[in-house]
């Protein structure tokens, strides 16, 4: 593959190396860009490593092994479009990518798709009224869950999907169903958002115990943690493609830049309650604050 997306837009934060935290701020907001064709899949990560794509591609095939009815779900209803998937996939793949995907008449085609590339696959329905229908997850490939089981997910509208993040119900729940309903086909969305995890594993169904972070430890153990997704409505079935490339860092890569590190203690002590329940701050925040206070200043 060769990554077409590193200076597109809103990857500025790639070429200047500011925080995810600076460039997208606080959560909620839709933050919706465009994204054309050939940066639709990438290589690069959101940090610009370019070795992401075939590791995580590699991590995949071991999550396939070790735990596959929990990474790859879906209904019968699901197959037609995620043929239509493949299909899109593959041509994306040959044009930009010098890539085709295999054909196995043994795995769903979704399947077979969600293990080539490094972004996760979701798709998503639309249920009920025409005008102003529910978007319901019909199938995924997700080797890559930031605190979400897809089982627990799977055949639910986005409300329900979304019914663990504060404020979603009220702040963008409408506004995401009327933009999904009003999408047309061809055009590309792409968003991103961030949060903060301890070490660096991408396979995290649930918020699992760690051992104990120590504040000397911060910089190696405190990752930020980029979601890179994107949004399309396929043009036969009329279902929608959301892709979500997961990228990932240590904390210290900033330790040199104070005034960023300020700047996240502030965002994070904005967080309200649940928010903070959320997002696990309690789990690091304090370890956080020494860190950040030992560093030197310049």
């Amino acid at each position: 593959m060769k990554d077409k997306c590193l200076m597109n837009g809103d990857d500025k934060a790639q070429s200047n190396n500011a925080p995810p935290w600076i460039s997208y701020g606080a959560p909620l907001k839709m933050g919706l860009r465009s994204c054309d064709e050939a940066s639709w899949l990438l290589e690069a990560d959101f940090f610009g490593n370019q070795y992401t794509a075939e590791n995580q591609i590699a991590q995949k095939a071991k999550l396939c092994r070790d735990h596959h009815e929990n990474i790859f779900q879906s209904v019968p209803e699901a197959l037609e479009a995620s043929q239509e998937l493949y299909d899109m996939i593959d041509k994306n793949l040959q044009l930009y990518h010098d890539q085709r995907l295999a054909h196995s008449p043994s795995l769903h085609p979704l399947d077979i798709a969600g293990r080539a590339i490094a972004e996760d696959i979701c798709l998503l329905a639309p249920i009920g009224d025409i005008k102003a229908p529910q978007w319901v997850l019909k199938a995924a490939f997700l080797a890559f869950p930031s605190h979400w089981s897809l089982a627990e997910k799977l055949n639910q509208p986005m409300g329900a999907i979304h019914s663990p993040v504060p404020n979603y119900d009220s702040h963008l729940e409408s506004a995401v169903d009327r933009f999904f309903t009003k999408m047309v086909t061809g055009p590309i969305s792409k968003r991103r958002n961030w949060t903060l995890q301890i070490d660096d594993k991408l396979f995290t169904p649930h918020r699992s115990s760690s051992t104990p972070l120590y504040q000397n430890a911060v910089g190696a153990r405190l990752h930020v943690r980029v979601e890179t997704q994107t949004l399309r409505k396929m043009p036969k079935t009329g279902w929608i493609i959301f892709t979500i490339r997961t990228a990932i860092a240590p904390l210290e890569r900033w330790q040199h830049n104070r005034q960023a590190l300020e700047k996240l203690r502030q965002i994070l002590s904005a967080f309200s309650p649940s928010m903070r329940d959320y997002r696990g701050v309690e789990s690091y925040e304090k370890q956080l604050h020494h860190w950040i206070d030992s560093l030197p200043t310049r």
